[in-house]
């Protein structure tokens, strides 16, 4: 099944005829949930709302929780290349819609950069789940929140049932890659316990060395060294 969404397509592929229905539902599922919490160009988005509060304390959900921690740390790894606070200089450049109405709309203005305030005007907690700022701070979120949408379809919490299919390794790489180490260990877990196919590189695998230091590493490295059984406790 093909689809399109923020001016992107994709493609849903399942392996047997009759997962296609269920495997839509969840789609959707989750793309209307960032929708909602992501997009700037609804008035009524969690991001949109946010950005009109500048300097007060906002609880948030956990998915723009999620979206603003990897935006955050796109940021970090790429020296601030991938900046989450330019909506200013984007609006002042003409995109100020979406942007399969761009074709439509004035021509773009000259000479009209805005400089951004940098990640350092972010102040997110996500021990309380909130986040505030700094005026006139304002975010656009689409480059980060789009690939981590691609890796998040992966990673469904209402899964019933944890298998070697069920991509419980790539969950872990998603959260390691946005610094939230608890999340990542939940998903090795289950990786393990699921038998998924990809954890027996755990132990060799440099995407993870963010978190090989941490306690909880070494134990699951371990147990691939150890006669399986799947969902047996570690040792």
């Amino acid at each position: 099944m093909k689809f399109e969404i923020w001016g992107l397509t994709g493609t849903l592929t399942t392996e047997h005829e009759a997962q296609m229905d269920e495997a839509t539902n969840r789609l959707w599922y989750w793309l209307d949930a960032v929708d909602a919490s992501c997009n700037r160009f609804h008035d009524d988005s969690e991001l949109s709302q946010l950005n009109e509060c500048h300097g007060e304390t906002v609880a948030i959900s956990p998915t723009l929780e999620l979206a603003l921690s990897a935006a955050l740390r796109a940021a970090e790894v790429t020296g601030d290349l991938v900046d989450p606070t330019v909506l200013p200089a984007l609006l002042a450049l003409g995109y100020d819609r979406d942007f399969d109405e761009l074709g439509h709309g004035d021509s773009i203005l000259e000479h009209m950069a805005v400089p951004s305030m940098g990640p350092s005007a972010i102040h997110l907690d996500l021990d309380e789940h909130t986040v505030m700022l700094d005026p006139p701070c304002r975010l656009d979120l689409g480059a980060s929140a789009k690939a981590l949408e691609t890796m998040r379809l992966f990673i469904d919490p209402d899964l019933k049932e944890i298998t070697r299919y069920t991509l419980s390794y790539c969950a872990a790489l998603t959260y390691v890659s946005i610094g939230q180490k608890d999340k990542a260990f939940e998903w090795l877990e289950k990786a393990r316990i699921g038998r998924d196919a990809s954890f027996p590189f755990l132990p060799h695998d440099p995407r993870f060395d963010p978190v090989k230091s941490d306690p909880r590493f070494k134990p699951l490295a371990d147990s691939l060294t150890k006669p399986a059984v799947a969902g047996g406790p570690l040792s």
